[in-house]
């Protein structure tokens, strides 16, 4: 790639790199996160709208070298800002860092820019709320939860 586009020869590795990570493995996870077993199940239209805004913010972030960054974010009127906030100079060199850590073989590199999580236990859990007296199904509710080594986390499913 850099010697068919020796003009911009920087970006030429970090494009190729993150149009294959980005499009392959980023944009469908996100897309569809049923197919990935991120979710039980597909999300509603409302939520698959927000999936694919983020998509397409993630995207037009690891397109580093495009000349038309933002292109399929422009459509929409109300992303130009968030676009605009995202393309400035410490995300893109974080995006890099990222791309770097990615490509290389150095495993201390990797170790040191990268932490990983280890997952005790995932899964649904049912929640009581205490302020209430009354014992009724109002009291309970289903929440999805991660424990790691970092921690207990849980949100609405």
């Amino acid at each position: 790639a850099i010697k068919q586009f020796p003009d911009i020869h920087d970006e030429v590795g970090y494009t190729a790199i993150s149009g294959f990570i980005f499009l392959r493995f980023f944009a469908p996870a996100i897309l569809n996160p049923k197919l990935f077993g991120l979710r039980p199940e597909n999300p509603n239209p409302v939520v698959a709208r927000s999936l694919l805004l983020i998509s397409k913010t993630i995207q037009n972030l690891g397109n580093i070298g495009s000349r038309q960054r933002g292109s399929s974010l422009r459509k929409e009127d109300y992303m130009v800002p968030l676009l605009t906030q995202l393309m400035d100079p410490q995300h893109i060199k974080a995006v890099k860092n990222y791309l770097d850590a990615v490509a290389t073989e150095e495993t201390n590199y990797l170790e040191s820019s990268l932490q990983l999580c280890t997952v005790y236990r995932e899964g649904y859990l049912v929640k009581r709320a205490l302020a209430r007296k009354k014992l009724s199904v109002k009291n309970f509710k289903k929440r999805y939860f991660v424990l790691s080594h970092l921690g207990l986390s849980y949100s609405k499913p």
